[in-house]
């Protein structure tokens, strides 16, 4: 974990807001890529103050044709190892959970629509930056917005060749069964970025799903805020 926050440290190295922004670019529409990540929360329970720290990585696989994200999530949290598949589903309004060794829940996804593999519309150029050392340097852009509807201020970092992702970062405070407003910052470090998907199997939809009305259990649903911040309007 002090690795990668070390490491978030330093993409900003260099980094300059005063130069031209470039415009706004797309990526792929389909890819699969792997996010590291590393967050931490706190909100009020029983009256007093809890903070929460989770890490782990999510092998995510992305098909803007058919408007579905895929998600094999392990996340540790406080010291517990949770595996979960998840699919979002955009047009029929639905996202199904799967934990390791249990049972399919579905639950609505509201009025969310499926965002384009783009940089959207509203945001504000953040500065240039860079990844590396020498002829092995990394040049990136990055963007800032706000999620609709929220406080949660997303900040994405892009390749300047190629539009691929490689930084995101999202906080904000959230609304959860555990707290009524929990504050919460989570990043994601994007890897193995491949313009293709191997495994379509994960896109099918799991059979004998409860449906459920509540919210996606912890920490799963700490994880997925920063996947709806890149990937829902």
């Amino acid at each position: 974990m002090r690795f990668i926050l070390f490491l978030a440290c330093l993409v900003g190295v260099g980094q300059s807001a005063t130069l031209a922004p470039p415009a706004k670019c797309c990526t792929d529409r389909e890819f699969q890529v792997t996010l590291g990540e590393v967050g931490g929360a706190m909100y009020k329970l029983n009256g007093h103050y809890v903070q929460n720290f989770l890490q782990g990585y999510n092998n995510l696989y992305y098909d803007s044709y058919n408007e579905m994200v895929a998600v094999e999530s392990v996340i540790t949290s406080n010291g517990t190892v949770t595996s979960t598949n998840i699919l979002f589903d955009y047009p029929k309004k639905f996202q199904y959970v799967t934990p390791k060794g249990g049972s399919c829940t579905r639950y609505a996804l509201g009025q969310a629509t499926f965002r384009k593999p783009c940089i959207p519309d509203e945001s504000e150029f953040d500065g240039y930056s860079y990844m590396g050392y020498g002829a092995e340097q990394l040049s990136l852009v990055s963007w800032r917005y706000r999620q609709p509807g929220t406080d949660h201020i997303v900040k994405l970092s892009v390749t300047k060749e190629g539009c691929i992702p490689v930084i995101e970062n999202i906080f904000g405070h959230f609304k959860t069964n555990i707290s009524d407003s929990v504050a919460a910052n989570t990043m994601f470090l994007m890897a193995r970025f491949q313009p293709s998907i191997s495994n379509r199997d994960l896109f099918k939809i799991p059979s004998g799903c409860s449906s459920s009305t509540g919210t996606i259990p912890q920490p799963v649903g700490r994880s997925l805020r920063g996947i709806h911040a890149l990937f829902t309007n």
